[in-house]
């Protein structure tokens, strides 16, 4: 091979290791940047399982609030109205003594 082939062989290879090496440098930086935002999305997702489980934990509270303040209001009507008609009856009873 002349002198002139063999140096066109050399650069030619040259340019192919420079192109597979910004090819390679470039993959590597892609790769890292999924992998950032993965982490990134990993990191998004369990605080918003975090969220959801402070507002599912958010909703029974309320939910056994408002049962309560129903169960409650409920009783304290009976109540009121089995003090009411005992009342009367005392009454009654004491008109007709």
């Amino acid at each position: 091979m002349s002198h002139l082939v063999q140096l066109e062989i050399k650069k030619m290879h040259q340019t192919t290791q420079k192109y597979w090496e910004v090819f390679y440098r470039g993959r590597e930086k892609a790769r890292l940047e999924l992998h950032a935002q993965r982490k990134e999305l990993e990191g998004r997702e369990k605080d918003l399982q975090r969220s959801q489980v402070k507002n599912e934990n958010e909703r029974r509270k309320l939910y056994l609030e408002r049962k309560n303040v129903i169960f409650f209001g409920c009783l304290n009507f009976w109540i009121s109205q089995f003090l009411c008609v005992r009342l009367r009856l005392m009454l009654h009873l004491f008109k007709f003594k």
